[in-house]
């Protein structure tokens, strides 16, 4: 709809959205695959928790930047 506001993740194109969607799958990936000695259930965990973490912190920055609250 023109004129209405679109989400922080859609703005630029979608740009959010790739964005968002590269450093989640890098996050979960380096949380599954990097060595350690965290059991599998932990890592399962944590990188089910990466997504909505780093999905807020890319459309708070994204909706900072284009002034999206104001």
């Amino acid at each position: 709809m023109q004129g209405a506001k679109h989400c922080p993740w859609c703005i630029y194109d979608g740009q959010g959205f790739r964005v968002a969607f590269a450093l989640i799958l890098a996050a979960q990936a380096a949380i599954t695959f990097l060595p350690g000695r965290l059991a599998g259930k932990y890592r399962f965990a944590l990188a089910l928790a990466a997504f909505p973490l780093i999905g807020a912190v890319v459309a708070a920055i994204y909706g900072w930047v284009s002034h999206y609250w104001s």
